[in-house]
């Protein structure tokens, strides 16, 4: 959404990510499970469309009208979605990618500092050091491609972690080899 205009803007409207330009336009539906879905409307205040309606250019007729000026567009799921959207919106695609990526390392990188990692030094438990190179060595592969994948001063990708928080596996390894 972001990557067809540079007007538009990302927010937090109505519960959902939202676009605007001067006004909000767009949102995410996220009531819809199964499927990525926006709903298009012409913002909070009711205007004279509302009466008279909004023409809308819809070649591939992905427009289900909910109103004369508020409309549904379903993207579909998985791969059905990056067929729909042309070329230019690959940026969309690699945010939705990179949001999954940064869930699952996150997932990966507090299990492992819960049981293994600072929190489990701060709540002064003991660490089981085989367990912890298991995980590590289990978590290598992904954890360093992840890494590699969204480098941190890349202007293309958001930082998916604070640098600082980013996890050093061969740092990591060498205190529980020591142990």
């Amino acid at each position: 959404m972001l990557s067809i205009d540079p007007t538009i803007s990302e927010g937090f409207k109505w519960n959902s990510a939202s676009y605007r330009t001067s006004e909000f336009f767009a949102t995410l539906n996220l009531r819809c499970t199964d499927q990525v879905q926006f709903v298009f409307h012409t913002g909070a205040k009711v205007k004279a469309s509302a009466k008279a309606g909004v023409e809308v250019a819809d070649p591939a007729s992905l427009c289900e009208w909910l109103a004369k000026d508020c409309c549904l567009v379903s993207l579909g799921a998985g791969k059905q979605i990056t067929a729909k959207l042309p070329a230019r919106d690959r940026r969309f695609v690699d945010r939705v990618r990179l949001a999954r990526d940064g869930f699952d390392y996150s997932v990966i990188r507090s299990n492992y500092d819960y049981h293994f990692g600072g929190i489990a030094r701060r709540l002064r438990r003991p660490v089981d050091h085989a367990a912890a190179l298991v995980c590590l060595q289990n978590n290598r592969r992904f954890l360093e491609e992840i890494q590699a994948k969204y480098p941190v001063n890349d202007p293309y990708w958001p930082p998916l972690m604070a640098p600082y928080s980013l996890l050093n596996l061969d740092e990591e390894i060498k205190k529980h080899e020591g142990k």
